[in-house]
């Protein structure tokens, strides 16, 4: 939000600059003031701790991680958002097509996305009762925090362009990038 009102504080002082200008040199001087914006580090707001009371939905993990401001694996996605919530694992695989993936319903939707599951060691998938061939465990699967029917809708309006996978529950949306057909299921 900062660097789209950067932009636009931008935008509005050009314009004034070149109110008799030509067209063309407002464009150019646009692209470019927002080339200077676009190099600059992109770091996403931290989160805060918070934890879930749902304990009716299986595959929905109990306890969203506060950032550290580890490395980013997009614009908007930290490492540390699909590290495995068993707190023992020391290494964990994450498909970079997922991220990418996501990261393009992340920018339709244009809010940011939580993510309540990521990659899962074998143990603690089976501790959240997922399914034992899981897509989380091979790192090509993320669950993702919705809060209205509104967020729902606009997130899978994106995510149906993207994802093979996708489980819809009231406080979650499950996404994966099967190599199968495109396959649709609720919880």
């Amino acid at each position: 939000m900062k660097r789209f009102l950067d932009f636009l504080v931008l935008l509005l002082k050009i314009l004034f600059k070149q109110k008799e200008a030509n067209q063309q040199a407002v464009i150019t001087d646009i692209f470019q003031e927002e080339s200077v914006l676009a190099s600059k580090e992109i770091q996403a707001p931290p989160r805060q701790q918070t934890t879930n009371t749902i304990d009716s939905e299986e595959h929905f993990d109990q306890v969203i991680v506060p950032h550290k401001k580890t490395k980013l694996l997009s614009k908007n996605f930290y490492i540390d958002e699909f590290q495995c919530r068993c707190g023992e694992c020391k290494t964990f695989t994450i498909s970079s097509e997922l991220i990418k993936r996501l990261q393009m319903v992340r920018d339709e939707y244009g809010k940011p996305i939580t993510v309540t599951s990521g990659y899962r060691c074998p143990a603690y998938n089976k501790k959240v009762k997922g399914v034992p061939n899981s897509y989380h465990i091979q790192g090509l699967a993320v669950d993702i925090a919705v809060i209205s029917s509104l967020d729902r809708f606009l997130i899978l309006k994106a995510a149906t362009k993207y994802f093979t996978g996708i489980g819809v529950a009231k406080k979650f949306i499950h996404l994966d990038i099967r190599e199968s057909s495109p396959v649709f299921w609720t919880y």
